[in-house]
């Protein structure tokens, strides 16, 4: 996302800075072999149309108006779910149109060649999800998704994209990943084996942290930056996004060791522990500095709903801050 946006602001013009090194969980590459390994829990068809679509399996562009008719091949198919599902549902459509019986009357592009490819790269996943073990030491999971990105080729797929700074910089995430995973193989001691859900679920923990060398930026322009590095600073326009409850004020950090009576007994004893009291004390100072940081324009920006069309609640900040107009 922050590539993408970089990417949009240059073509219009404008520079970025970028103040954030971005975590592998925000590029194409970190999101694609997520989606790729939840994918393979259920086979479902939209999670399977998704990643065969996904241009970090190499898209060229005369291939795209056969990539654009994969969801309606998936839905000619009528396949719902699984691995099986799938095969034996490509293999009756294609038996189909062998037979001139599944073209029907105004085909968007040639069906046989869709289908092909879609073929080709379903088989392709395909003959990566049987790379990786159901059941593994941690060593042995990190190694085998290794040769899982050798298979899928996401190198190639993300040096083929077509603006150059996003290549770059998605090269340099599978890069990182594959770090990540040597990693990981390296401090994982542990000789039982663990589940692939439980590798994935491992994984996702450990790219949220995984950062990607800082971008370079040009100044003046457009700075992208956390909420807590606005401190001292002052822009004439300042947009502050994702202003939802649960997400800003961040939650107070759970101390596994000790409950709040043992945190305030132990603090009277002089022992400096932080307490929650103080976690909202920081995240009220730091909203009210990234306030003060605009000049002459502030926009603050909340979700109303989440990807699944539920309503989402603002930030308590934001209410604050409504109430605090409504009175005046």
């Amino acid at each position: 996302m922050l590539f993408r946006s970089r990417a949009i602001l240059n073509g219009f013009g404008i520079p970025l800075t970028m103040r954030i090194t971005p975590s592998l969980m925000n590029t194409a590459a970190g999101a694609f072999v997520l989606r790729f390994l939840d994918a393979l829990t259920d086979w479902e068809r939209q999670r399977i149309t998704d990643v065969l679509m996904s241009p970090m399996l190499r898209i060229s562009p005369e291939d795209e108006p056969c990539i654009d008719a994969f969801p309606l091949i998936a839905r000619r198919a009528n396949v719902l779910r699984g691995r099986a599902s799938w095969e034996k549902a490509l293999d009756l459509l294609e038996s189909a149109l062998a037979a001139g019986n599944g073209a029907g009357s105004r085909p968007m592009v040639p069906l046989q060649q869709a289908l092909t490819l879609l073929r080709s790269r379903f088989n392709r996943i395909a003959a990566a999800a049987d790379m990786l073990p159901e059941s593994a030491p941690p060593r042995q999971q990190a190694a085998a998704l290794d040769a899982v990105l050798d298979a899928l080729g996401l190198e190639q797929a993300a040096a083929a994209l077509p603006n150059s700074e996003e290549a770059q910089q998605e090269y340099e995430a599978v890069s990182v990943l594959r770090g990540l995973l040597q990693e990981i193989a390296g401090v994982a001691r542990s000789s039982l084996p663990m589940k692939g859900t439980a590798f994935v679920h491992l994984l996702h923990e450990a790219m949220m942290d995984a950062r990607l060398p800082a971008l370079p930026g040009t100044c003046p322009g457009v700075v992208c930056c956390s909420l807590d590095q606005l401190r001292g600073e002052s822009f004439e326009h300042v947009f502050i996004g994702g202003l939802n409850e649960g997400v800003f004020p961040r939650p107070a950090p759970i101390n596994a060791v000790y409950a709040d009576p043992d945190i305030r007994r132990l603090r009277k004893q002089g022992l400096p522990l932080p307490h929650r009291n103080e976690h909202a004390f920081r995240e009220r100072l730091a909203f009210h500095h990234a306030l003060c940081a605009a000049e002459q324009h502030l926009t603050l920006l909340w979700r109303k709903q989440d990807w699944d069309g539920r309503d989402l609640l603002p930030s308590p900040f934001l209410v604050d801050i409504e109430d605090m107009f409504s009175r005046h």
